[in-house]
């Protein structure tokens, strides 16, 4: 993503841009015992015998759950010379959501999820409304105005992504680790 940042002279910091994220999430469901009865033919289509065979059922999903976001958050900035650091928090609104995987309907059984697929009752919201995002940013100073950054963070969602006629509410607590460039104008 991108984002601007302003610093005032007493160190309060505003910033606000735009965010993609990505959750990826391994889902893998196993149904077990499953008997098949197999029957033996001769040539003139005549039941011989019969036997059952029993097996597992496996699937495993690369589950993909995308967000573009408006973060808009207040902080505090200090530093001298090479070294800078900034403590903010805020909120974030969610512009876009989109899903591609598998979850479990109510029959335990997999159903897909994805956004571009025609509806179902199992797909999940496009927009997950508002939550809470924090973080605490390291600067390393290049010359007058790049900047290294690194920066910690953590979301919290106040909206489940999946669509509130289901049981199943699928929220996300997400922290990462933004690497990136910082120029100063």
């Amino acid at each position: 993503g991108f984002r601007f940042t302003k610093v005032y002279r007493n160190g309060i910091s505003f910033r606000t841009g735009l965010n993609y994220s990505q959750v990826n999430e391994k889902f893998r469901f196993t149904e077990g015992n499953i008997i098949q009865i197999i029957y033996i033919t001769n040539t003139a289509g005549d039941t011989t015998g019969s036997y059952e065979a029993v097996s597992a059922r496996y699937k495993t999903t690369h589950n993909k759950f995308r967000t573009i976001d408006l973060p808009i958050m207040i902080g505090y900035e200090m530093g001298n010379g090479r070294w800078h650091a900034n403590i903010n928090a805020g909120g974030v609104v969610n512009i876009r959501s989109w899903q591609k995987g598998d979850v479990l309907d109510k029959n335990l059984q997999p159903v897909n999820i994805n956004s571009n697929a025609a509806p179902s009752p199992y797909q999940y919201r496009t927009n997950i409304g508002f939550g809470f995002i924090g973080a605490a940013s390291v600067y390393y100073k290049l010359n007058d105005r790049w900047h290294l950054l690194a920066e910690p963070y953590i979301r919290y969602n106040f909206t489940p992504m999946s669509k509130s006629e289901l049981t199943f509410k699928q929220k996300y607590t997400t922290t990462g680790l933004r690497l990136g460039v910082r120029l100063d104008f």
